[in-house]
Parts: structure tokens; sequence; C-alpha cells
């Protein structure tokens, strides 16, 4: 559906192509200036109109002429003379393309487009008329300060990919050169080293049993130095069912801290809260006061398998702030 600028440009058209209008002399230039008076009335004027949206044509102005697109871009293009209207740089065909922009398109049964009438009209131009419009608009694109379009770089044929038997043939054919060249026979020269047997390629099966068997070993080794941190001292004076003051005080330290962020999930804040807590050498009041990033995480909750003892009551970590808050 057309928007009410190009409304008012084909009603303009339409007025000024009528035997009445072009006998008064009424060019669509001068009803398109009429029009533009008109929007600039004072506000309390009954002539005033609503003002037109501004046209793309209105931004090329504020931010410089823009490159015209060959001889199909400049054919119905215009200039302001003196007195500030716009003249058509060649006149008969733009007027061609107003004449054919009000008759029928054949293949709609419709008012033709004007843009559908602008490529027709290009289409019936003789070759060396086009040339001579693609020739001036590249004159005015260096006018307006455009330099000419950069060429597209030609890439460099891509050597062909060859076969196993062509490398091996390639291979020989070095081989005997290098051997003519040298004047050797084929008993002068060394023997070749022999090669590595190939190693045994494992199956996906094997490789699924050695990454357990290492999550399994550092899941225990991990949990084992956490379970050796939190022991700071010698507790044998102390009661066996009592945890101990400095441990106890971590404990509670980073269940404050992972309580306090609330970018964490919560099914995430046990867990965080158990290794903060069983790391003291790390995290506490002057060292670390800050959650494990998602990063710093990750390879955390592979080693302790947090994936499926999440909701596992036997977890280290299951429902740990609310049995030590």
């Amino acid at each position: 559906m057309p928007n009410r600028n190009e409304t008012i440009a084909e009603t303009l058209r339409a007025l000024s192509s009528t035997p009445e209008f072009k006998e008064a002399g009424f060019t669509f230039e001068i009803l398109d200036d009429l029009i533009t008076r008109c929007e600039k009335l004072p506000k309390d004027d009954p002539n005033k109109i609503r003002k037109r949206s501004a046209t793309r044509a209105s931004k090329e102005l504020t931010e410089g002429p823009k490159r015209i697109k060959g001889g199909y871009g400049i054919i119905d293009m215009s200039f302001k003379n003196d007195d500030g209207l716009d003249v058509p740089l060649y006149p008969d065909l733009k007027q061609q393309i107003d004449d054919l922009a009000q008759t029928e398109d054949p293949e709609t049964g419709k008012k033709m487009r004007y843009m559908t009438a602008k490529s027709r009209v290009w289409k019936g131009l003789s070759e060396e008329l086009k040339n001579e419009l693609t020739l001036a608009a590249e004159t005015k694109n260096k006018e307006n300060g455009h330099d000419s379009p950069k060429t597209e770089k030609t890439s460099s044929p891509k050597t062909p990919n060859l076969t196993k038997a062509q490398l091996e043939e390639q291979l020989k054919r070095t081989q005997q050169e290098l051997k003519d060249k040298a004047g050797l026979t084929d008993d002068q020269l060394p023997a070749a080293p022999e090669r590595e047997p190939p190693k045994p390629r494992k199956s996906k099966k094997d490789k699924n049993e050695e990454q357990d068997s290492n999550s399994d070993t550092k899941s225990e080794k991990s949990l084992t130095e956490m379970v050796k941190s939190i022991q700071i001292g010698d507790d044998s004076d102390s009661d066996d069912d009592e945890p101990q003051e400095h441990g106890h005080n971590q404990i509670l330290w980073a269940i404050n801290i992972v309580k306090s962020d609330t970018s964490l999930k919560e099914e995430m804040k046990d867990f965080h809260a158990w290794i903060m807590a069983n790391q003291p050498d790390t995290f506490g009041p002057d060292k670390r006061d800050t959650v494990f990033t998602k990063d710093e995480i990750k390879p955390l909750k592979k080693t302790h398998n947090f994936k499926e003892l999440k909701n596992d009551p036997s977890a280290p970590w299951f429902e740990f702030i609310t049995n030590n808050a």
C-alpha cells in the first residue's frame, strides 16, 4: 500500500500529464513546489497542509550526494535550478517514464508502478545510449567525490587435492629425478628407516571407561583434599562431635557469601557453599570473597559428578546450607 508521500507524488504526476495542466504550464515540479509552499504556511492559515515526511532525496541532501548506480540511476535524476526548482537531467527520458507510469500494466491489469515504467524505458534504450548514460553517471559520481567502484579481487586458483596414488607417483618421480642428478643407483641409496608400528586405536568404549576411571580418581582425590583442608590444627583436645571454631566460622562465612549472591540458582548454592567452606586457604574474609564463575564451576561439577548427585541425599553438599546455617 503506497504511503502518503507516494500518493501525493502520483497525484501530482497525474495532474501534470493532463492536457489542461500542460497547456497552463503546470509541470510536476511546479505543482510539487506549490505543495511545499502550502506546507510552510503559518499554523493559523486555513490553506496550510500537513508536512510530508522526510524523503530519501532530502536525507541525501543532508548527508551529501550518494553514488549514482550507473546509467539506470541517472535517467530520471533532477538538479536544482536558480529558482530552486527540480529540473530533470534528461527531460525526454523523464517524460517517457512519467507517461508510461500513467498507463495500465498488461501483466497486472492495474496502473503501472513508477519503478516498473522506469525499468521498461531503460530496457528499450539502445546500447550506445546506455553506455553514454553510464559514463555520465561515473562523471557525476566523481564530481560528488565518489571514487570509481573497486574491482573485485581475482582469487588465485586453488591447488587441486591429490589422491594418495597421485601423491605416491609424484614422490617416486621426485626421487628418481634426485637420483639421476646425483648419479646414484638403487644399490647406493641408504636404506629407509623402519616405520614404527601403528598404535592400536582405542574403541569408543575403552575411551569412555578411561574417562570414567580418571573422573572417579580425580573426584576421590579432590574430596580427600577438601576434607583435609578443613581440618586446621590439632583437634585432640576438642570434642569430635563439635566442629572447630575456625572451621565453623569458615562454613558460616561461606554460607553468607553464597546467600547474598542473587545470580546463583537455588540448586547451586549448596554446592558453592560446600566447596568454599572446604577451601579456607583460598576463600575467606581476608582472601577471595566471591563465588565461582561459570568457567570455574564447570570442571568442579564434572569432578564431583554434580549432574548425577545434585538431588542425592548421600551427596556431601546435599542441604549443606540448611544443615549448617
